[in-house]
């Protein structure tokens, strides 16, 4: 999977060249993003039994390639990661997703929406109880729609701001399945190469 990941990626690169855009969102262009979130919630409303805080920290990045003007097909991997004294949980999203910017040559913003599905892995790992520790994973799917700005701070490079809406479904090892939904706001850097 991370061969085939590698050589997609390169692919797009490469075919970018070739096509000769004449801005962001051309035909022929690529966009390489990745945003980041870090969350730390303390206090007697959020920590735990023995004192410790919450803490979380969120990964996202996506590769674009832009078929037609303003249209791009491509892929996301999407990583987070709460822990809270021993308890740990570790979610893993990838998958194909689709993107339409809004503007032309001379825009210097360009709003956007996207959709995504993917494969989801969540593992959990609760700290000792009398000495053993436990870890449970299950796995599912990631639906993912949103909509956002990016804001051109050079002719190849974005800041993003994005609000994204994700529907997860997971199923244990052993149990039926459950759902449930996410509202994520983030920023990050986008580089269009064109």
């Amino acid at each position: 999977m991370r061969k085939a990941l590698v050589i997609l990626v390169a692919f797009l690169l490469l075919t970018g060249i070739t096509f000769g855009a004449e801005y962001p969102v051309d035909k022929g262009s690529t966009m390489i993003s990745g945003g980041f979130g870090f969350a730390n919630a303390s206090g007697n409303l959020y920590e735990d039994s023995k004192g410790n805080s919450a803490t979380t920290l969120q990964i996202d990045s996506r590769v674009l390639r832009f078929v037609i003007p303003n249209f791009g097909l491509g892929g996301a991997v999407k990583l987070s990661r709460a822990s809270q004294g021993d308890n740990s949980n570790t979610m893993l999203a990838i998958g194909p997703e689709l993107g339409y910017f809004v503007g032309g040559p001379d825009s210097k913003t360009y709003p956007f929406f996207g959709m995504g599905f993917g494969y989801l892995r969540n593992s959990f790992e609760r700290g000792s109880w009398g000495g053993e520790k436990y870890e449970f994973t299950s796995s599912g799917t990631k639906f993912w729609f949103g909509a956002g700005v990016a804001f051109m701070v050079g002719s190849h490079l974005a800041i993003g701001c994005e609000g994204t809406y994700n529907l997860d479904n997971l199923k244990p090892e052993d149990g039926k399945s459950e759902s449930g939904s996410i509202l994520i706001l983030s920023v990050g850097l986008a580089g269009f190469i064109f």
